[in-house]
């Protein structure tokens, strides 16, 4: 997923400035409204992804949290989503 994002954003910077009004044509805007778009895209699903009620509400969580953990030897494939 980085590396479509980083497709994006390296299309972005090939563009010309958008001081250079004369060297911006229409395929240009065309290109980079494509690019803003799926940068936009790309974001909303890494915060999908990473945020803290996808993480609590999925069933997976349940299941990680109800494995008993004892006290006394700390396990390294504990889960704590808090």
């Amino acid at each position: 997923m980085t590396d479509i994002l980083e497709t994006f954003w390296s299309e972005v910077q090939d563009l010309p400035a958008l001081g250079d009004a004369e060297q911006i044509g229409k395929d240009s805007h065309q290109r980079m409204a494509h690019a803003y778009g799926g940068i936009q895209i790309m974001l909303s699903l890494f915060t999908h992804l990473v945020s803290n009620k996808s993480v609590l509400d999925s069933s997976q969580t349940v299941a990680l949290q109800t494995r008993e953990c004892s006290s006394d030897t700390p396990r390294p494939d504990f889960f704590n989503p808090y």
